[in-house]
């Protein structure tokens, strides 16, 4: 996000001189060069495929990071974000959360055949002061490992899933998996916008 933004300030700087090149070849009448050059354009800025999910820059630098590949590798993704002008969970938090299920549901999703049926959706919402969040994905199997992992490595791997439930259990919160026949989605509720305040009370956390 931060290369996009700065090639964005580069090409302001430099919009004089573009909009002159391309002046130049209006006027010979040099359509094939016009083109060839807005194209450099777009590939040296690489905006075109940069998608605004939502008007927070942390969770849109992540969304893109994470989604961007799958969109050019024709993966099908329905993405939906409402969230309060101001975030009210820590975006550390709310980072850990996205990056994980994100990176397990890729790699589910990576494993299914043919191509054309592979799909992640990914819902996320804050209503009533409770942050909600669906990940789900085709997969070709029904059997879910515990370990909440398929690679091999499950020990180091599984740390994403239990990286997830520590940030659920802090915001005493909810996390429920529903695995279908081809398909398998997880669900998040987080109550507890500032799980710090309890430090110190007495309460368990």
């Amino acid at each position: 996000m931060q290369q996009s933004q700065m090639r964005l300030r580069f090409l302001r700087h430099d919009m004089k001189n573009h909009l002159f090149q391309i002046k130049h070849f209006l006027e010979t009448n040099d359509m094939e060069g016009m083109y060839t050059y807005i194209n450099d354009l777009e590939d040296n800025l690489d905006l075109t495929q940069s998608i605004t999910y939502t008007q927070h820059e942390a969770i849109n630098s992540i969304l893109n990071y994470k989604l961007l590949p799958l969109r050019t590798d024709g993966v099908a993704l329905e993405v939906d974000v409402q969230l309060p002008d101001q975030l009210t969970y820590p975006i550390f938090d709310l980072n850990v959360l996205l990056g994980n299920l994100l990176d397990n549901a890729i790699e589910a999703t990576a494993l299914v055949t043919p191509k054309e049926n592979q799909k992640i959706t990914l819902k996320m919402k804050e209503r009533f002061g409770a942050l909600q969040l669906q990940v789900g994905n085709r997969f070709n199997s029904n059997i879910v490992p515990k370990s909440g992992t398929h690679k091999s490595d499950k020990i180091n791997h599984g740390l994403g899933l239990k990286s997830v439930q520590e940030i659920v259990r802090r915001h005493h919160g909810k996390m429920w998996i529903v695995p279908e026949k081809d398909w398998f989605e997880i669900n998040i509720i987080l109550y507890d916008s500032n799980p710090e305040k309890l430090q110190g009370s007495g309460k368990s956390i």
